[in-house]
């Protein structure tokens, strides 16, 4: 007797290449802007490379921040056992659930940070559980 994934073999191809048309399909025209040259022409301008430049430093910050905060909580989470390990364990991945902006508006409240350095804050913060 076959088993049901031999069974389903020969309908895995079309329906990976239907999988595939259905999600990449939309995406087509970005790629395909992608490799016009026109398409960069926005470098030209000071201010355009001022705002990439920032988001990039703000990116990275970001991201070092919520590797470092993340990499601090899983070692607590896994290696020490302490009264409420479980509670937060099971709050950890909530800021995942909610919006960036709610995030920022909440951290703003809180705190009366503003400038970039709060948003790092905020989204490095909020990707920790990551």
């Amino acid at each position: 007797m076959r088993s049901w994934s031999a069974r389903a073999l020969p309908w895995q191809l079309p329906a990976w290449l239907l999988f595939a048309l259905a999600a990449w399909l939309p995406l087509a025209p970005l790629v395909l802007a992608l490799f016009d040259p026109s398409a960069l022409a926005f470098l030209g301008d000071p201010r355009k490379l001022i705002l990439l430049g920032s988001t990039v430093w703000m990116s990275v910050a970001a991201a070092g921040l919520a590797t470092v905060l993340g990499t601090a909580l899983a070692i607590l989470c896994a290696r020490v056992r302490f009264p409420g390990a479980r509670v937060l364990e099971t709050l950890l991945p909530l800021p995942l659930c909610l919006p960036p902006l709610l995030l920022a508006q909440a951290w703003f409240g809180l705190t009366d940070m503003r400038g970039p350095w709060a948003a790092v804050f905020t989204l490095g913060v909020a990707a920790a559980p990551l």
